[in-house]
């Protein structure tokens, strides 16, 4: 018998919310590393950097998975999942002069919605806008980013 039809809707729910999430996470970081790698081809940062980042960008989606794999019905999954994003993410974010990349965090956001937990939704987005916010101006008034 298999180990699906044993589980609880409850379960399979939240099985099924943990696994997009981690493919959302994957799929994000994925894309952000690239984008940050390619900014050593227009000399935007230096190599080291864009590396270390880039490494440190892969970091939540080898978390996300090995949580997944350890409980993929785990309720504590989610939280653990987006802080670890939002760690990251903040590390990628206050390292450029791009806002562009703040919009990363929006499909992560979405998933979240999976849960069905209005105030865990309500207290990310928050999270999410004050982490906006901080990334903006730090970029402009530490970073010099202009509109330009």
């Amino acid at each position: 018998m298999s180990n699906t039809k044993e589980l609880s809707l409850q379960e399979r729910s939240t099985k099924r919310a943990n696994f997009c999430l981690t493919v959302t996470i994957t799929l994000v970081s994925a894309y952000l590393m690239f984008l940050y790698l390619a900014q050593i081809l227009q000399s935007l940062v230096t190599i080291r950097k864009a590396i270390i980042v880039a490494i440190m960008i892969m970091i939540p989606p080898v978390i996300s998975f090995i949580f997944y794999k350890k409980d993929p019905t785990s309720q504590l999954y989610r939280k653990v999942a987006l802080v670890s994003y939002m760690i990251v993410f903040e590390v990628a974010c206050l390292s450029s002069t791009n806002f562009l990349y703040n919009f990363f965090m929006f499909p992560v956001l979405v998933s979240m919605m999976m849960y069905f937990d209005l105030k865990f939704e309500v207290r990310s987005a928050v999270l999410t806008v004050l982490a906006a916010f901080i990334n903006t101006q730090y970029s402009i008034n530490v970073l010099g980013a202009n509109s330009r």
